[in-house]
């Protein structure tokens, strides 16, 4: 049975030698987003019975005939010409990283309630994430968020009414939720935002893992029962037995998650968009617009000097070098300017 982030992956593909694993990551270092911080340095080495898995998930852009992100991954920010991952884009992250909310050893639930839950109106939540890491070891991040959605508070100003009631209604659900995604932006290394070409590039996660197959057999036949425990739902009662047999099981339950030879490609290359042939960056609508506006302004003025000339025999300049030049005088001068010479005859009695 595939774990999770195979499920979730839309390419996996696994490594024995070291040699594929600098393979792999010097090309999705330039042409994915590497989730785990990690694997943006070199890897030492891989331990004895240990391989290492490549996840690789790309967020969906594409947008409907309305506009809108059908897949719902990401939503556009307001104002600007980026995205940004909502929370089913970064639980799918999430899920292929492998991220845990339980505390590792007594497996309770690290999403805990920190305000003093006196006034339903303001809830706060403190939360820690896990994951391991390449180098095998598990690496850590917290954070909280809290709401106060009394009269008074700026968060509850900043929402409409229909908002505020909404979001008072599911006070506790909402600071969860944007407590977890906060943690995981910052245990994964997810940007804030993004720009739309950006995320033509997939996410990256690199995972050790042991490889059971090549374990010693009897190592191996406790593995395999600890597997079924937890498909069983029972690997908590399994893991408190073996500690009152006095048994080594910590090493174990950190292998419950491994894929039993799970069918993976083996060392072929990664499906990542080529180097060679980068997706031009889109047009920023703001710089578009301030563009335009500069190209059109300097045609006015270049027609107001044709028409001084046609008109008037000479430029500006020569006709009133005192007066300020065209360049600095605002759009509403300009336009009165160009419109008053374009109603008079010209020197060869002409109209223009």
């Amino acid at each position: 049975m595939p774990e999770l982030s195979q499920a979730i992956a839309t390419r996996s593909v696994v490594a024995h030698e070291l040699e594929t694993v600098q393979r792999f990551l010097t090309e999705a270092r330039n042409r994915a987003h590497i989730l785990t911080p990690f694997a943006r340095s070199n890897v030492p080495y891989i331990p004895d019975g240990w391989d290492v898995y490549f996840h690789q998930y790309k967020i969906s852009t594409e947008r409907d005939d309305k506009g809108d992100f059908p897949d719902g991954e990401v939503y556009a920010i307001k104002g600007t010409p980026r995205v940004a991952l909502t929370k089913i884009g970064l639980w799918r992250l999430e899920q292929l990283a492998g991220v845990s909310w339980e505390e590792p050893r007594t497996g309770k639930s690290t999403i805990t309630r920190v305000d003093d839950t006196n006034d339903s109106r303001v809830c706060r939540y403190q939360a820690t994430a896990y994951i391991r890491d390449i180098d095998g070891q598990l690496r850590f991040q917290s954070d909280g968020f809290g709401l106060d959605l009394r009269d008074d508070s700026d968060q509850a100003k900043a929402r409409t009414p229909n908002q505020l009631a909404k979001d008072r209604q599911n006070i506790e659900q909402v600071t969860i939720t944007k407590c977890k995604l906060r943690v995981l932006r910052a245990l994964l290394g997810v940007q804030s935002s993004y720009k739309p070409e950006e995320l033509q590039k997939p996410f990256v996660v690199f995972k050790m893992q042991f490889n059971i197959d090549r374990m010693d057999p009897d190592i191996k036949k406790k593995l395999d029962t600890v597997m079924a425990a937890k498909q069983m739902g029972i690997e908590k009662e399994l893991f408190g037995l073996l500690q009152a047999q006095g048994a080594s099981a910590q090493g174990l339950i950190d292998a419950i998650s491994t894929p039993a030879k799970p069918p993976l490609e083996v060392h072929p290359p990664l499906d990542l968009p080529p180097v060679t042939d980068p997706i031009p960056p889109a047009e920023d609508p703001d710089e578009a617009a301030e563009r335009k506006y500069w190209t059109q302004r300097q045609e006015t003025i270049a027609h107001i000097e044709l028409l001084y000339k046609a008109k008037k025999g000479k430029s500006r300049a020569e006709l009133s070098p005192t007066k300020p030049p065209l360049k600095d005088l605002t759009d509403a001068d300009l336009a009165e300017i160009e419109k008053a010479l374009s109603i008079m005859t010209d020197i060869r009695g002409d109209l223009i």
